[in-house]
């Protein structure tokens, strides 16, 4: 169970999120955090990603009435899932990823489709010199589901230093689908509880501390993991939590057989997902239109 939040804390909520990012990351296996670490493999997760999110991509383009001068700064881009549509619609778009592995997808992608105007960062949004990678000031600063940095508050202020309109950060709210087999499983497989990491309540509270009273909307997403057989979903699952254990398949497998679909000769394992949308602007001005 998360650590609760109320409006009436004393805790720092700052340091209660650097905490709870913390956990996440020393929790043992892998679930919604891919590596990214091999090339292939990180090609097929952005395919995979691509096609599975589509229907939440779009969603989320709509929301971000993207006019056609606007710089766009894409904070954990990643393989460009979000920054090659919204490269489509802005003037330029600046992409900030500190994985090599998807710097470098996202370059071959935006190369094979003839896009002049994504640009391309390998550094993390914490980095002390990342601004001095960056030519602000951005019409729309975006974070989708990639608030991962321990200190958020620094975070923030880093993204109002940089934006000149509307900043924009996606992220989970509730439990995620994909979080509820870990949750199931992580006392067997890895005798400890699975962490999940800080949610949208405590992203709010955050906020409002820091003075910033954002708007909030929900964006409500499915989409399903398909396998062939139950067996090719127990080794893919195994494969992605880092179970080496063949003794504990079975474990695997009998959570699968409770939750998983059997429809059109394949195995469909639905997985919900709620979004929260944090939006308001920074008070620099943009200039003139490029």
């Amino acid at each position: 169970m998360e650590d609760e939040i109320s409006p009436d804390n004393t805790m720092d909520t700052g340091k209660l999120w650097e905490s709870q990012i913390q956990a996440w990351e020393k929790t043992p296996g892998q679930s919604c955090r891919e590596s990214g670490s091999e090339k292939k493999a990180t090609q097929v997760y952005a395919e995979k990603n691509s096609v599975r999110h589509a229907k939440r991509i779009q969603a989320m383009l709509k929301q971000l009435h993207i006019k056609p001068h606007y710089r766009i700064l894409d904070i954990g881009a990643g393989a460009g899932t979000l920054a090659v549509p919204m490269a489509q619609k802005a003037h330029q778009v600046t992409a900030v990823d500190p994985s090599m592995t998807m710097n470098s997808v996202l370059k071959d992608y935006v190369t094979s489709q003839k896009i002049t105007n994504i640009f391309c960062v390998q550094k993390a949004w914490e980095d002390p010199d990342i601004l001095d990678y960056l030519e602000p000031p951005y019409h729309l600063v975006v974070a989708s589901l990639s608030l991962g940095m321990p200190d958020i508050r620094a975070a923030i202020k880093k993204m109002e230093a940089v934006a000149c309109g509307d900043i924009i950060l996606y992220w989970h709210a509730g439990t995620p689908g994909w979080e509820k087999m870990p949750r199931a499983l992580w006392p067997t497989l890895f005798k400890t509880r699975y962490h999940g990491g800080p949610k949208s309540d405590l992203l709010f509270l955050v906020l409002y501390e820091m003075g910033i009273y954002p708007r909030v909307d929900l964006l409500e997403c499915q989409f399903e993991e398909k396998f062939p057989s139950i067996d090719a979903a127990v080794n893919s699952y195994a494969e992605k939590f880092r179970v080496t254990d063949s003794a504990l398949f079975s474990s695997i497998e009998a959570y699968l057989k409770k939750v998983l679909i059997h429809k059109n000769d394949e195995w469909v394992y639905p997985i919900d997902h709620v979004v929260m949308k944090f939006q308001w602007r920074a008070g620099r001005r943009c200039g003139k239109k490029i």
